[in-house]
């Protein structure tokens, strides 16, 4: 029914009720279960990207997923923002819509942060990586949402502070060791230190840092040395 006239308006009457625009955010901030992930997300200052057109595809790790981790991990993340903790948030976004239907059995997706996940579909269900779907197909306005029960961890979330080296460093995070690879042929040399500066452990000539050392979770710096005089300084985290 059209044109219904007040002394201080018009009413249209309609047949549904309309809902204002939703965004993967909006999901995310109405869920009960998501409330670490929104601080993540508004730390890392993301909020506003997952606000935008997109469309995306966002893997939402439950509180309970963030509480599995180590010790200190989220604090660690927490300290920097726009380093490790904004690589691994983007490591649960992709550019574009998947749906559950869309998924398939060992297919491969490109995430906003470059790296690639593993999608798994078996007897006991649908599994990012080593993330298992609890709830799929949460949609948005502009994109989808699918929880799952664990953080996604990136191959490698190194930060190489001076941005010069030629190594690559992985897992990053991690719980046990790091692997240290040259993409030169220079010798490598290679020790971790805390954030006071104190040397925590060195490489095996095999370019291999342990990390199962009595230091409780958290980022350390990854000190590099390739061939004669070339230094560089690395971000890890220890889960």
């Amino acid at each position: 029914m059209a044109d219904v006239i007040a002394d201080n308006g018009v009413v249209h009457v309609i047949d549904a009720v309309i809902l204002p625009p939703s965004t993967v955010v909006d999901i995310a901030l109405n869920s009960p279960v998501h409330t670490t992930l929104v601080a993540a997300v508004s730390a890392a200052g993301l909020v506003s990207t997952l606000q935008g057109d997109g469309p995306f595809t966002v893997f939402a790790p439950t509180d309970a997923a963030f509480a599995a981790l180590p010790a200190g991990t989220i604090e660690a993340l927490l300290a920097d923002p726009q380093g490790l903790l904004t690589q691994i948030l983007l490591y649960h976004a992709v550019a574009g819509e998947a749906l559950s239907s869309d998924l398939s059995n060992g297919q491969t997706i490109a995430t906003i942060n470059g790296k690639e996940i593993t999608i798994t579909i078996n007897a006991d269900g649908v599994f990012i990586n080593n993330a298992k779907v609890t709830v799929a197909d949460l949609l948005a306005d502009n994109g989808v949402v699918h929880v799952i029960d664990a953080v996604l961890l990136p191959p490698s979330a190194s930060n190489d502070v001076n941005g010069t080296s030629a190594v690559t460093i992985y897992p990053n995070p991690s719980v046990r060791g790091l692997t240290i690879e040259s993409k030169s042929r220079e010798t490598i040399k290679a020790r971790l230190i805390d954030l006071f500066g104190r040397e925590i452990e060195k490489a095996s000539s095999e370019g291999i840092i342990n990390l199962s050392f009595d230091q409780i979770p958290g980022t350390y710096l990854l000190e590099v040395q390739e061939g004669v005089s070339k230094i560089s300084i690395h971000r890890v985290v220890k889960l």
